[in-house]
């Protein structure tokens, strides 16, 4: 009978029932070839793959599968070194590793492998004015955009006007303060406003501009000026314009320009003052067909 062989080892098996001579010798060479495959005697090596798998040194079967088996593919030297070839120790990386995580932080260098942390805010009005803090983009935008409303000139613009042939309904007796007769025309200033020919205006600063037509007799002075009723002091004036020899029962124009600080809200009037002794008149109309303007003021808030 022709010897068979195990399947992974071709160890020789000796034949069932055939001649016992030979029996010793088979299984002899069959056990020097096992002592071969497991290195020798004594401590138990390294197994070969038995059913299918790898044991440790130890005895225990190696749980890794043949995927992860194959991720050592290709290695030539020490996993370790070559680790090291790869990506060396970074004292950045270990540096920024060091910082305390936390929500709403970012890393900052200040200095060599060195990092602090700033703090991450959307705060639309910078309240906590931080030294330490990097706004979000939006709480910028709204920032300035506020910064430039805030900013941004509001004015106040009001007229004494009458029909087209009408003359101006203002007079005011000699070495008399009178209220030029003025309505508001456009006002885009918070808290502003105009009543019975007297401007409330907010706190604030202010530049102004005023021109008003007059009409009055020969050798007479005539001023203009922007007077706070509330505080009783003169906030600006024009200079004085004088009416002789030919020019009586003319419509000459007295205007002003100046700046004011306002602490508080205040009353303001335009006022004129003749220095003679005849009524001052608000102007003759031109009857042009337009509507007459016999005074103007215009207010501006800057701060």
């Amino acid at each position: 009978m022709a010897d068979t062989t195990t399947t992974n080892f071709a160890f020789v098996k000796p034949e069932v029932g055939a001649s016992t001579g030979t029996w010793g010798t088979k299984l002899n060479n069959d056990l020097d070839a096992v002592d071969a495959l497991l290195g020798g005697t004594g401590a138990q090596k390294a197994k070969p793959n038995l059913a299918g798998g790898l044991w440790n040194i130890d005895g225990t079967a190696v749980t890794a599968t043949a995927a992860e088996l194959n991720y050592v593919g290709g290695v030539t030297s020490a996993i370790q070194t070559q680790l090291n070839g790869k990506q060396p120790l970074d004292a950045t990386l270990t540096a920024l590793a060091g910082l305390t995580t936390g929500a709403n932080k970012i890393p900052m260098a200040d200095g060599t492998d060195s990092f602090t942390q700033l703090d991450f805010k959307d705060e639309d009005d910078m309240a906590s004015d931080s030294a330490t803090a990097v706004p979000s983009q939006q709480s910028v935008k709204a920032y300035a955009d506020a910064a430039v409303a805030a900013a941004k000139p509001t004015v106040f613009f009001l007229k004494e006007t009458t029909s087209s042939g009408t003359n101006s309904a203002f007079s005011v007796a000699a070495k008399t303060w009178g209220k030029r007769l003025l309505e508001s025309a456009v006002n885009t200033i918070s808290g502003a406003s105009v009543a019975s020919n007297v401007v409330t205006l907010p706190a604030g600063t202010y530049t102004v501009t005023a021109t008003a037509s007059t009409n009055a007799a020969n050798n007479v002075d005539i001023q203009t000026r922007l007077h706070d009723t509330t505080n009783s002091v003169t906030l600006t004036a024009s200079t004085a314009f004088s009416v002789d020899g030919n020019g009586g029962n003319g419509s000459p124009p007295c205007s002003l320009t100046g700046a004011f600080v306002l602490a508080s809200s205040a009353t303001i009037e335009l006022q004129q003052y003749v220095n003679g002794t005849g009524t001052l008149g608000g102007g003759f109309a031109v009857n042009s067909g337009d509507t007459e303007v016999y005074a103007a003021l215009t207010i501006i808030k800057i701060a």
